[in-house]
């Protein structure tokens, strides 16, 4: 093993070495990392008596770039081969399925004929449906079972640490692997995807956090094309996806299909990727109703945001199905990307849930973006706007719409330098009849008491907020002191205040604790990366003793 390891890398550099002439020879004429590999499990695969087992088991792990590291005082410099050990993994777990397949078409044969002895021929229709239960006394446990759990091994040398196996009927997904911690006992097992987990396949479930007895199962490649046309819901979002995953999205958007979410959230979907996808989202067989691209990695040479408005214009702009959610935060969608979605608000359309967040829109996008929610077309409940680099002009834009017919109900404007002039100017669509909002985030706002005050006024008159973020921002116990007026107003319906990190001590504690004794809505209140002191907390549980109080969660930490 290390002498074949040494004469390939030797090779690569030039150095000219003595090939043997034995049955190993063909190993020696492989030009790539790869081909040494192939080579070498076809050879562990033709041996009848295993003497090739542990030899392959090595030279796999060998070639590990993490372990030529322990060893590089021994072995000469040599290129990284992380793509060749990826290209291994898929033709190992290729040729585990080539086997199953082999095994389970000799099972049925000598099952049949088995049976055939003492049963009529006309029966022989039931046997193909029955459970592989008894796959143990046909061949499981022969050399060839043997060779197949060998390649197991294999695997776990190259950090995989099992394999998929699946067969997928109208309604289930069955996957079968051999248990690490059972290959002594050649335990092989099988679960079955229940309707429901179809229904929202979460791919992270299976390759990131798996239950104990589903380590490592899928690859994305070996199972999205088989997977998607199933589910109507499909959770990829940080998954390492390559082109063919792409190829299997976008192949199964452009055939017949049930599938209404799809998540690619935190994935790097490159050039390739966007046109794939484009081609999927603006085919007439696309259902989407739901698409998150957040984070999505997406880079423009010269062009920023151009391939995310190309996905984002292909999902709007098919006139095939209703898209009802879009999450494109962090994707440098370009300001004239809200001139697309307002041209679609002004028209009938069925999009209730928008993220734009951390994109560079600027006062123009909103400004844009305004239009289309102030139509009586627009059915927009939640817009998310968090970290969109806009000034007291966009406030103003976002103001005027409140205090027109709307159907917003949720409003993220975080992370942005509103101050308190912007809530000033917010203020005006809040107090609006018009107005329906009833989650307002403005965490990290740069906001001081003076917008605590703002906020107390339109608290007490007639109202539909429920959530309230101010987290983050410099309110200090004067602001809360502020805010206490609002919160105490037979008008406030307030049930969830967040105060994280406002720079609060334990004074605080004594106003929030004559809130709670008084009749009030609260049932969440956050005031976690405060000062309190043990002091502050037990004023706070005055307050939580009241019979007024209906607080139900209350975050100190």
């Amino acid at each position: 093993m290390w002498y074949v390891f040494l004469c390939f890398s030797n090779r690569q550099r030039n150095i000219p070495d003595q090939q043997p002439t034995s049955q190993l020879s063909a190993l020696f004429r492989d030009a790539t990392l790869h081909d040494l590999h192939k080579t070498a499990v076809d050879l562990a695969l033709q041996s009848k008596n295993g003497h090739l087992d542990l030899f392959l088991r090595f030279l796999l792990g060998l070639s590990l770039e993490s372990n030529q590291n322990l060893l590089k005082h021994l072995l000469p410099q040599s290129s990284s081969h992380s793509n060749s050990s990826e290209q291994t993994v898929q033709y190992v777990k290729q040729t585990i399925r080539d086997q199953r397949s082999s095994d389970r078409r000799i099972n049925l044969r000598e099952r049949d004929s088995d049976r055939y002895e003492s049963e009529d021929e006309d029966d022989s229709d039931r046997y193909e449906s029955e459970d592989e239960d008894d796959s143990d006394r046909y061949g499981y446990e022969d050399e060839d079972s043997d060779r197949r759990i060998n390649m197991f091994y294999c695997l776990n040398e190259l950090n995989h640490h099992a394999v998929v196996e699946y067969k997928m009927s109208s309604e289930d997904l069955h996957v079968e692997t051999l248990l690490p911690g059972e290959w002594g006992t050649k335990l092989w097992k099988t679960f079955k995807m229940s309707e429901e987990q179809l229904a929202e396949f979460d791919l992270q479930k299976y390759i990131k956090t798996p239950e104990e007895d589903q380590t490592e199962l899928l690859s994305p490649d070996e199972v999205l094309l088989k997977v998607l046309p199933a589910v109507t819901s499909a959770l990829l979002a940080e998954c390492t996806l390559t082109e063919k995953s792409f190829e299997s999205v976008a192949t199964v958007l452009q055939s017949p299909n049930s599938l209404i979410e799809l998540d690619l959230g935190q994935i790097n979907l490159k050039d390739s990727g966007v046109q794939l996808l484009s081609k999927g989202l603006s085919s007439p067989h696309c259902k989407l109703q739901t698409l998150r691209l957040s984070n999505c990695g997406i880079a423009d040479e010269g062009h920023p945001g151009e391939s995310a408005q190309k996905l984002f214009s292909a999902i709007l702009e098919n006139p095939h199905h209703k898209v009802e959610a879009l999450r494109f935060a962090d994707c440098k969608l370009p300001e004239k990307s809200c001139g697309i979605v307002a041209t679609v608000l002004q028209s009938p359309n069925s999009l209730i849930d928008l993220d734009l967040s951390h994109n560079d829109l600027g006062d123009s996008g909103v400004q844009l973006l305004s239009k289309g929610l102030s139509r009586p077309h627009c059915k927009l409940q939640t817009l998310r706007l968090a970290e969109c680099t806009l000034t007291e002009k966009s406030f103003e834009s976002v103001a005027t719409v409140l205090q027109s017919p709307n159907s917003l109900i949720e409003l993220d404007l975080g992370q942005m330098n509103l101050k308190d002039s912007g809530v000033q100017l917010l203020s005006k669509g809040l107090s609006s009849p018009h107005c329906k909002l009833q989650t307002l985030r403005l965490a990290e706002c740069k906001l001081s008491e003076r917008s605590c005050g703002i906020v107390a006024t339109f608290l007490q008159s007639p109202n539909s907020l429920k959530e309230l973020d101010l987290s983050h921002n410099e309110l200090q116990n004067s602001g809360v002191q502020l805010l206490s007026k609002g919160l105490s107003s037979p008008h406030c319906k307030l049930q969830t205040l967040r105060l994280a990190d406002c720079k609060l001590t334990e004074k605080m504690c004594e106003t929030v604790t004559s809130v709670l004794q008084s009749p009030n809505s609260l049932l969440q209140l956050d005031v976690s990366d405060s000062d309190l002191g043990d002091s502050g907390v037990q004023l706070l549980s005055k307050g939580l003793s009241s019979s007024n109080s209906i607080l139900q969660i209350l975050r100190l930490e």
